[in-house]
Parts: structure tokens; sequence; C-alpha cells
């Protein structure tokens, strides 16, 4: 019987010699038949420590290792260090729009970046505009004296005579 081989993505590769790894495929719902992803984790025995967080693997079956481990690495397919990672044929389609939405991502922040660069370089270029200092603007505002205001004036004595109580 042959063995069983699956693609998925390295979540932990913290312990000696196993990685978690996380396979997800699409199912259609038995009574909606509508197509639901479907993730599962697998404890894969790694002997030599070569799978990374975020690589995309190529597991297989193998003999029970441990009360959870029931596969090894078989291969990895591509490594996860970032947008510009290239996948092979082998990989499923959830590593390859993963590896596109990195990719995306990356573009618009390098654009970002970009943007605010120039915007930074144009406003060297422009000399600043003549903004008035905060005692210019209290000088340019009317006076309480001149809107009517005098300060001698008691609380009691602004409420209208109808509203007296």
């Amino acid at each position: 019987m042959p063995k069983k081989k699956i693609v998925g993505t390295v979540l932990n590769s913290k312990l000696d010699k196993t990685i978690t790894v996380e396979v997800t495929r699409l199912m259609e719902h038995p009574r909606y038949k509508k197509y639901v992803r479907v993730r599962k984790k697998y404890l894969v025995h790694d002997e030599n420590n070569e799978a990374k967080t975020g690589d995309v693997v190529r597991i297989q079956e193998f003999r029970p290792i441990s009360k959870r481990k029931r596969f090894v690495l078989d291969a990895i397919v591509s490594r996860g260090v970032g947008p510009e990672v290239e996948l092979t044929e082998e990989a499923g389609i959830e590593e390859i729009s993963r590896a596109m939405r990195e990719k995306d991502e990356a573009e618009r922040l390098a654009k970002r970046v970009k943007t605010s660069e120039e915007r930074a370089l144009t406003d060297e270029n422009v000399p600043a505009q003549d903004t008035p200092s905060i005692s210019e603007e209290v000088g340019a505002r009317e006076t309480d004296a001149q809107i009517g205001f005098k300060s001698e004036e008691s609380p009691e004595s602004m409420i209208p005579q109808g509203e007296k109580s």
C-alpha cells in the first residue's frame, strides 16, 4: 500500500526533531453543498531540524514514532522567507494564494514608503509658508471688551429676567 503524501505549512518548529504542519483542504459540506476549508494539524518527525516556521513542506505517512507523530518530513517545497518565495506545482492552492497575498502586501508597503519619502522630499523643496504665531492669532481675535462682555457681571445677571427663580 503506498504511503500517503500531503503538502502543508509549518506552524511550529520549536520542538527538537518535531514540527507542527497545518494542512488545509477544501471539502464539500454534506447538506449545504458549499465548499468549506478544513484544517488539520499533524506532528511530523524532522530528523535534521531543517524546516522552519512558514515553510511549505511535503510530509509522508510513516510508522508510529510517538503517541501523535505518524508522519516524517519528505521534502521542503519552498522556504517561507518572504513575498519573493517561488512555489512549485506541488504546493497547494492555499500556499500559492498565501504567497501572492504576502507579495501584494509587500508591494503596497513599499509603495506607501515610497510615497511618504516623495512627500518628505517635496516638503523640503517648498519654502515654508507664513503661518501666524500664537501671539498673532490672539491679537487677531476680538477682545472681550469689543464683544460686549463685561467681566464685572455676575453669572446671575446673565440669566434673562423671565427665567430667574
